[in-house]
């Protein structure tokens, strides 16, 4: 994973993952917190909302394959 982030909020939990290298920073606002990404132009995130613990986020090959737990895209 070249960059990844974790929000806990009301028992559950939101995961991003990307997948191209990013530079990640968390900015404080008047409304809350944000989630900077920068470095490349073009990037894939893979973001997951549960109540339990994220699933596996696993390269396979190149980014034009990825699996997550037990789905595959394409």
């Amino acid at each position: 994973m070249l960059g990844s982030f974790i929000i806990t909020q009301n028992g559950a939990n939101m995961q991003g993952n990307f997948i191209t290298p990013v530079t990640l920073r968390v900015e404080k606002t008047n409304t809350g917190e944000r989630i900077l990404a920068t470095g490349s132009e073009e990037f894939f995130l893979v973001m997951t909302v549960q109540k339990s613990r994220p699933p596996a986020v696993k390269i396979i090959g190149s980014i034009s394959l990825m699996q997550v737990s037990n789905y595959t895209y394409p």
